[in-house]
């Protein structure tokens, strides 16, 4: 029976050759730059469209859905746990074979998370997070979809998401810390 890592690791280095193959040679960087960022964009397009088109498929657009998702205690819909399993089934062996590619498909670095950090501002934030979505029943990805329909509650709702990270942002410029300060990625 093969190790699962040596066959992991195997696709991730094939992986890697097609991916330079189609970016060129590491000699001609301005080249490689270009069909880079060109690939890159292709990529962020192609998967933010299947990305769209699922949150549209599964529902997670709609507030009353996802709020009668977290209705445990009254009439709970648990259909949408089909969607979290779905995740899981593409999401979990994507992660598991990561550990062996230095670069996404799309060209970018991948950086290591550190997992055996659980801050104090982790959990906060998690908290902080749990209690916006499960107020109004959006979660920021179908609420940027809902108000690019035009729904104001979903424009004001991703407003009031964007003024949150101004304000985080000026907090931490007040501080004296960075992004990059307080980053768990490697």
């Amino acid at each position: 029976m093969p190790n699962p890592n040596s066959v992991s690791q195997q696709l991730g280095q094939q992986l890697d050759q097609v991916r330079n193959a189609y970016l060129g040679s590491p000699i001609d960087a301005k080249h490689q730059y270009a069909a880079s960022t060109l690939f890159q964009a292709l990529f962020a397009l192609i998967a933010g469209a299947i990305f769209g088109l699922g949150l549209v498929l599964s529902q997670m657009i709609s507030a009353q859905k996802i709020l009668a998702f977290m209705d445990v205690a009254g009439l709970w819909d648990p259909s949408l746990a089909l969607v979290i399993v779905g995740a899981l089934l593409v999401g979990v062996p994507a992660f598991l074979g990561l550990r062996h590619f230095r670069y996404s498909l799309s060209g970018f670095a991948i950086e290591r998370a550190d997992q055996g950090r659980i801050s104090p501002q982790l959990i906060i934030g998690s908290l902080v997070f749990g209690a916006g979505w499960g107020l109004v029943g959006m979660c920021p990805a179908p609420a940027v979809v809902n108000a690019a329909h035009g729904d104001v509650n979903s424009i004001i709702f991703v407003g009031s998401m964007f003024g949150g990270f101004i304000v985080y942002e000026g907090l931490q410029r007040l501080s004296g810390k960075t992004n990059a300060e307080e980053s768990s990625c490697g």
